[in-house]
């Protein structure tokens, strides 16, 4: 039996109902206002579903964006347009407030000896651009050389304190209400050297002068690893759809030829090809949207809504992201085993105050303890996730919904 609570529904009747949102959303986003008028498959969905999906989707700005203009709108009974309207103000706000600090990262720029490279979604905050998409942080990179130096001058400048580097990139924890800044030197997720040549193809931002941002081609790249090897442990967000399928549109002919034929190379290639073709048809409005991530989708929603439930709740995040690593094959149960070792916390205070203290420790005896721990949580916990997952996908199917 998949658990629950008196005030929650079965598990896997709320993940169906996110998956119907799902649905609902890639229609709204890319087929236009006949889509969007059409919420019979969402009617009488809790506020409490809606608002756990636009917090794992992050698109409530980017649907709000699209109901407004087709003035569908009224067709959402009152709370789901409440909800809608009051998480996209959220998300407005977040991108608003990248905007201004890319002032102050312009000015860092200026003093530094290496180009400053907006990322990801903070290119399009930066820029004002509209729907607005949130962050819960800018990404920028640096030669590797400067990242010192530019570590140094935002922590100068008030942004917060510098935190232990990691594989590819080392973090600022915000100061006060600023926002976190991370400082990459590579876009690789296993850390690898950038391409020399990705420097010459760097544009201005626009707007912004002393900001750069990276090439089309080279942009789409990493939009599309990020999406699906650094969140590997969950499916593709439709913000980050409705982001890469903008950063397609941009592209060039021959830039797609290219970006084609390095996905062909790599071992994760096939969904990265899968991502890139059905975040183009979205931005392009396709008439018929069919979601490639419909079952990845269901078993991240099935382990969100076990996390929620006994005896689940007292599991870790981390812990979590291991076993849907495992259960999604991005990578293989080694390197997810390895990494689980090296980089994520337990969410045990006792141990992470001990790796605070003592990090020598904290790289031996404290990653065998984390490593066993997500393994005992894995091991339990898939079998309802799967479980979770199925009986989700059968509540789900409906007519002109494909499985």
């Amino acid at each position: 039996m998949t658990s629950s609570t008196p005030n929650k529904p079965a598990a896997h009747v709320e993940v169906a109902q996110l998956l119907r949102l799902r649905h609902w959303a890639i229609s709204v986003i890319g087929a236009g206002s006949e889509s969007a008028r059409d919420t019979r498959s969402v009617a009488n969905i809790p506020a409490s579903v809606w608002r756990l999906f636009f917090e794992l989707e992050r698109c409530a700005s980017i649907v709000l964006h699209s109901l407004a203009s087709s003035g569908a709108i009224a067709e959402l009974d009152a709370s789901a347009v409440e909800t809608l309207r009051k998480t996209a103000a959220t998300e407005t706000q977040s991108a608003l407030h990248a905007r201004t600090e890319g002032r102050e990262l312009a000015a860092i720029a200026s003093r530094l000896d290496s180009p400053v490279v907006v990322l990801k979604g903070g290119v399009r905050a930066i820029e004002g651009d509209a729907p607005a998409l949130p962050l819960v942080d800018i990404d920028i990179l640096v030669r590797q050389g400067s990242v010192g130096d530019a570590i140094a001058e935002l922590r100068a400048a008030g942004l917060g304190e510098p935190l232990r580097a990691m594989q590819r990139h080392q973090a600022i924890s915000p100061a006060g209400d600023r926002l976190a800044v991370e400082v990459h030197w590579t876009t690789h997720y296993d850390g690898r050297a950038l391409d020399p040549g990705l420097w010459e193809r760097l544009v201005p931002l626009r707007g912004v002068p002393g900001l750069m941002r990276l090439g089309a081609q080279d942009s789409l790249l990493h939009l599309l690893h990020h999406a699906t090897m650094i969140h590997r442990q969950r499916s593709v967000s439709l913000r980050d759809v409705y982001l890469i399928g903008l950063s397609a549109v941009e592209c060039r002919g021959e830039d797609l030829d290219a970006v084609h034929h390095e996905l062909v190379e790599d071992a994760n290639g096939w969904e990265m090809a899968a991502l890139l073709n059905f975040s183009n048809d979205v931005a392009s409005g396709a008439p018929a949207l069919r979601d490639p991530f419909l079952r990845t989708s269901a078993t991240f929603y099935s382990g969100v809504a076990l996390l929620s439930r006994p005896p689940w709740q007292f599991a870790s995040k981390g812990a979590l992201a291991f076993a849907l690593e495992i259960e999604l094959r991005r990578v293989s149960g080694w390197w997810a085993l390895r990494n689980a070792a090296r980089w994520r916390g337990t969410g045990i205070k006792s141990l992470t105050t001990v790796a605070d203290r003592f990090p020598r420790v904290g790289a031996g005896v404290l990653g065998i303890a984390r490593a066993g721990y997500y393994s005992a949580v894995a091991a339990s916990m898939l079998p309802l996730i799967r479980a979770t997952k199925e009986k989700a996908l059968h509540a789900f199917v409906e007519p002109g919904v494909p499985r």
